[in-house]
């Protein structure tokens, strides 16, 4: 086989702040997105971790990545975000039922380059 050296980036793992709206601020477009985001908010609770930490954490959960691209809006969510990767790993985050909970989930609500277009 070959050796080679790929790098896969991880990008939008907050979907473009999308987790962190509240129902009222989700737009029109992307109110599909709404149960999905319950049952993340669900499952972040459960765990007693934050919604950006669970979501840190599923991506750390793929040793396949090898890079994570966050976008920030100001220096505290970047001080934020390197604390979440700082901290070691959870060990039990449970991928097989985040998996399973959003496995349905349509290509208009986790990819945003198609927001807005129909």
């Amino acid at each position: 086989m070959y050796n080679m050296k790929i790098t896969i980036f991880a990008r939008s793992i907050f979907l473009q702040g999308l987790f962190f709206l509240s129902k009222s601020q989700i737009p029109n477009h992307l109110s599909q997105a709404i149960p999905y985001l319950q049952k993340i908010y669900h499952i972040s609770q459960d765990l007693g971790i934050s919604i950006a930490q669970l979501a840190v954490e599923f991506i750390r959960s793929y040793k396949e990545i090898t890079s994570i691209v966050i976008g920030s809006e100001n220096s505290k969510q970047v001080e934020e975000n390197v604390i979440r990767f700082r901290d070691p790993a959870l060990n039990n985050i449970p991928i097989g039922k985040i998996l399973y909970e959003l496995k349905d989930i349509p290509k208009e609500i986790y990819d945003p380059r198609v927001w807005g277009i129909k």
